[in-house]
């Protein structure tokens, strides 16, 4: 087992306005498998916590035994975060701005009381994005390997209009961190590992 503790981040544009903790696990369930365990701490920017100071989160991401599973089961826990909120998941390629390549892989809706959490199945750990007519080449944890690797996780306001007015900022500007029209629709940052090495 591989454990990687990561304080996350709210941000919009180049500031951060809550500061949260996440943990990211990684359960490896192979057959004949050592288990191992690891944790990173991260370091937060600033230590404002504001608005959602309790705020937290867990990932837990379990690897299936790759000689008849080629996906991984993601699950996003999140306690104390604004309610009744949609927020968008993305694997991306760096975890703060300006994050770089991005696959954007579920939602997770909070209750009112700003708990939440989503379950889904992905390929995770080798997650890549690429431009097919020039895929090119980037460092896996494992070695070189196509496209461009996506090793970081992060979360976003699925509306602008929801973040203006839960961060009380109507300044805020719209980004590109979910699917659908009008274009630029969504919100600033909620979440991210925060890490500059791989954290899956």
């Amino acid at each position: 087992m591989r454990r990687f503790r990561m304080m996350p981040r709210f941000a919009f544009v180049g500031m951060i306005l809550v500061a949260v903790t996440v943990m990211v696990t990684v359960f490896a369930q192979t057959i004949g498998a050592s288990s191992s365990a690891r944790q990173i701490r991260a370091q937060t920017f600033q230590p404002i916590k504001k608005a959602f100071p309790n705020a937290s989160g867990v990932v837990t991401i379990v690897q299936g035994n790759p000689a008849v599973s080629l996906f991984e089961t993601v699950t996003v826990d999140v306690q104390h975060m604004p309610a009744d909120t949609t927020f968008t998941i993305f694997f991306i390629e760096l975890a703060n701005k300006p994050f770089g390549h991005a696959e954007y892989v579920a939602d997770l809706h909070t209750r009112n009381d700003g708990s939440g959490e989503v379950t889904f199945q992905a390929i995770t750990l080798v997650a890549f994005a690429m431009d097919a007519s020039n895929p090119g080449t980037s460092q896996d944890q494992s070695g070189q390997a196509s496209g461009i690797q996506l090793e970081h996780l992060g979360m976003w306001f699925s509306s602008l209009t929801d973040a203006q007015k839960i961060l009380n900022d109507s300044t805020l500007k719209g980004t590109p961190f979910d699917g659908g029209s009008p274009a630029l629709h969504a919100g600033p940052q909620a979440m991210t590992d925060g890490q500059t090495d791989p954290v899956f």
